[in-house]
């Protein structure tokens, strides 16, 4: 197993991002006092870059059960990849097409739950649903929305659209983002379009190029451009994140303590803020040739390196001043 943790970067662009970043970074600093402080310590590097049926190509999303089961969403080779808790190659699903158990371009995996795996299947215009074990359970979308029940006879005649984000909230509604309409649509538990925001229509709250989303039980934040915008868990406008910081995030991801992780594949680091949209610290400690996407549960973070198609995880570390 190699260490992508060793740039293989020219070291003059490593030193120049830092250097823009300290022109930056102070300026949140004060409003970042007085809280607790945090760093990362590299816990493991899970490198799936070689041959063999674990290897990646060009992974676009991961997402980290309770339990700890890693599951990638593998875009180059149109799969899904189960690893287990240990980082070791498990199972995996696809391959090229658009019947049950194929996809055309899996951009994102939700797994938090470890018994449901949704994935959206961007170019085939669909969201299919696995068990744990990743047997197919169902699919929505394509020409038609259907029920996210196993029992999926009924459906609807409301188009999925591109499906470029997914998540599930603990209340069991799931959201998407549809990157044709830019807009976030949400799905009740009984699989019913219930509302769809973030339209051309609604001010600062106007998504442009709606990405990976995350929703907890108050929120949902979307990555957009180069900012994460904020809405209330009934669509309406709250905020907006990073937009001086960032420049191509790709991922999001929240912990128990409401902070805001966010991968940026332009920055190579992850960004931390508070639940207010202030800024903590960062990982510029750490070389990533392209992040884009993180997951955190029980006080690990999880960073995929698309380009090096591998996963560092990291320890959480806190105290206070």
């Amino acid at each position: 197993m190699k260490n992508i943790l060793v740039s293989g970067h020219n070291f003059k662009k490593k030193y120049t991002l830092f250097c823009c970043l300290l022109f930056v970074i102070p300026v949140f600093t004060l409003s970042a006092q007085d809280k607790t402080r945090m760093s990362f310590e590299v816990n493991t590097v899970i490198d799936l870059s070689g041959e063999g049926i674990g290897q990646l190509e060009n992974p676009q999303s991961l997402s980290v059960s309770f339990m700890g089961d890693i599951y990638i969403a593998d875009t180059g080779h149109n799969r899904i990849v189960k690893l287990d808790a240990k980082g070791n190659y498990a199972n995996h699903v696809g391959g090229f097409g658009w019947k049950n158990n194929q996809f055309d371009a899996p951009v994102d995996i939700f797994a938090i739950d470890g018994l449901n795996i949704y994935v959206a299947d961007l170019n085939n215009q669909r969201i299919q649903r696995y068990s744990k074990k990743l047997e197919y359970v169902s699919s929505f979308g394509g020409s038609k929305l259907t029920e996210l029940s196993i029992d999926a006879s009924r459906t609807s005649n409301e188009p999925l659209g591109y499906p470029s984000g997914i998540a599930v909230s603990s209340q069991g509604d799931l959201f998407y983002s549809d990157s044709e309409k830019d807009q976030i649509v949400k799905i009740n538990r009984f699989g019913k379009k219930e509302s769809a925001f973030g339209g051309f229509s609604e001010g600062r709250g106007t998504l442009r190029s709606p990405g990976k989303i995350f929703v907890t039980s108050r929120f949902v934040y979307v990555i957009d451009e180069n900012r994460v915008v904020v809405f209330d868990y009934y669509g309406n406008y709250i905020r907006d994140v990073g937009m001086s910081v960032l420049k191509k995030p790709a991922d999001i991801t929240i912990d128990k303590k409401d902070r805001i992780y966010v991968a940026d594949a332009e920055l190579r680091t992850v960004v931390v803020y508070d639940s207010a949209g202030n800024f903590l610290t960062s990982l510029l400690s750490h070389a990533f040739d392209r992040p884009v996407s993180v997951d955190c549960v029980l006080n690990k973070l999880y960073v995929l390196d698309g380009k090096a198609a591998s996963i560092i995880v990291f320890n959480i570390l806190e105290s206070g001043d």
